[in-house]
């Protein structure tokens, strides 16, 4: 219980709540689906025109710079601005692997599963 304790005190250090609340904002599933993986990732109210996909050395990148509508808000819970979140992928993915669609406030990513790097339990004698 200390230990979690001492993870959770460090991560709110280095990720103040506003950073934190930017990387739950962005909640994705992954599943696996025939020989790829999907990944769905929910971006409510945000603009397809907004969304920056990059891949560079195993690391998926998905930027939103979505800016607040006018007028005076008088709840304003929908996170505005720029933020993003990195997945770690294989190394051998290419931008070409990758099909992106973007429906209902979800960001669909489907590529495929890499054998190479597919975890494999180890048996005990």
């Amino acid at each position: 219980m200390y230990m979690t304790n001492q993870l959770n005190s460090l991560f709110n250090e280095v990720f103040p709540y506003r950073e934190r609340q930017k990387m739950e904002y962005m909640l994705t599933d992954i599943k696996k689906v025939d020989e790829n993986y999907v990944m769905e990732i929910d971006l409510p109210g945000v603009n397809k025109e907004n969304i920056a996909i990059s891949l560079e050395k195993g690391l998926l990148t998905v930027f939103v710079d979505q800016k607040a509508q006018e007028g005076e808000y008088l709840v304003s819970e929908r996170l505005h601005g720029e933020y993003g979140r990195r997945y770690r992928v294989s190394t051998s993915l290419t931008e070409e692997d990758i099909q992106a669609s973007f429906k209902d406030g979800i960001l669909t990513l489907t590529f495929p599963i890499d054998k190479k790097i597919e975890k494999k339990m180890i048996q005990i004698d």
